[in-house]
């Protein structure tokens, strides 16, 4: 079977509203990373004990949580974004 040529246009269209799926998509990760933020600001810093009748400072496990939503699910989306603003889509081939 034969592939049909894509035309200039349909192939411009398509990555235009191919952009708008990835931004939204892009704006909801760094949104899901920042929501640690607020949970840490109102975080009570209360012990937890595990199974194990170990226990750990509630501050510290929500700090750690928050530096790794900052660190990771941010700096991704800001990747992200700026991979959108440069227009660096293509598929490489």
């Amino acid at each position: 079977m034969k592939r049909q040529p894509v035309s200039a246009s349909t192939s411009a269209s398509v990555r235009t509203e191919g952009r708008k799926v990835l931004a939204q998509n892009v704006l909801f990760y760094g949104a899901l990373g920042l929501s640690s933020v607020p949970y840490f600001i109102g975080a009570s810093g209360d012990m937890v004990k595990d199974g194990a009748s170990v226990s750990w400072s509630g501050h510290a496990i929500n700090e750690t949580m928050m530096m790794i939503n900052l660190f990771g699910m941010v700096f991704a989306a800001f990747l992200a974004v700026v991979k959108l603003a440069r227009n660096d889509l293509a598929l490489r081939r």
